[in-house]
């Protein structure tokens, strides 16, 4: 076991096996994902067209997507992103369970005006359970 940061940098499933493919890239992905020291895996490639190892790539030569890519998108853009809907607690707090990373909050406003704020979830900090801080200016009641 280690503490050291793990950046897998050469992911690159050689095989004609469409069904293999997907299922090793939602596997791996998912057991890189899961580990705590995983920052970060690089793919030196993805379309076949123009990729060292055509039958690894995701995309095919017409840009029609092998089922890895199914499965490498729907993690990505899907499983592992933070949608939540909550409602603030009267001090102006909400919380909830959210991903690591870069993170916009979209508040819609008693008066129905929406505002983004920025939250930044830290490596190392227990993502689990957030709360997010709306300004004052913003909590105070309205005369």
């Amino acid at each position: 076991e280690t503490d050291a940061e793990i950046q897998i940098t050469e992911f690159d499933l050689n095989t004609l096996n469409d069904e293999a493919q997907a299922a090793y890239t939602r596997d791996f992905f998912t057991a890189m994902f899961a580990h705590p020291t995983v920052t970060g895996i690089t793919m030196w490639g993805f379309w076949e067209g123009d990729h060292w190892i055509p039958q690894a790539a995701n995309w095919r030569q017409d840009w029609s997507p092998r089922p890895s890519a199914e499965v490498y998108e729907e993690l990505l853009g899907h499983t592992w992103r933070t949608h939540l809907q909550l409602t603030t607690q009267p001090n102006g707090t909400a919380e909830g369970r959210v991903f690591v990373g870069h993170l916009q909050a979209e508040i819609v406003l008693a008066d129905g005006k929406t505002i983004v704020l920025p939250l930044e979830v830290a490596a190392g900090q227990d993502p689990a359970v957030q709360i997010l801080q709306l300004p004052a200016s913003l909590t105070r009641p309205r005369s």
